[in-house]
């Protein structure tokens, strides 16, 4: 299991993934940030995403 604040399964078709960085598709294994990046200091982002619960969409209505 991958350590971290998520739990995960290890997937061998995440491998392959390429993973976008400052504009250029990159491989998994060279993708990298610097430590003082934003987004690693204090976790700026920008995503959505429906919350799945129990097999129900979790605050759907509001949408």
């Amino acid at each position: 299991m991958a350590l971290g604040t998520h739990g995960s399964i290890e997937d061998y078709r995440n491998e392959s993934v390429l993973i976008y960085v400052n504009g250029e598709l990159v491989p998994r294994n060279e993708a990298k940030i610097p430590v003082f990046d934003s987004g690693c200091l204090v976790g700026d982002g920008v995503w959505e995403g429906p919350r799945l619960d129990k097999g129900f969409l979790v605050f759907w209505k509001a949408i």
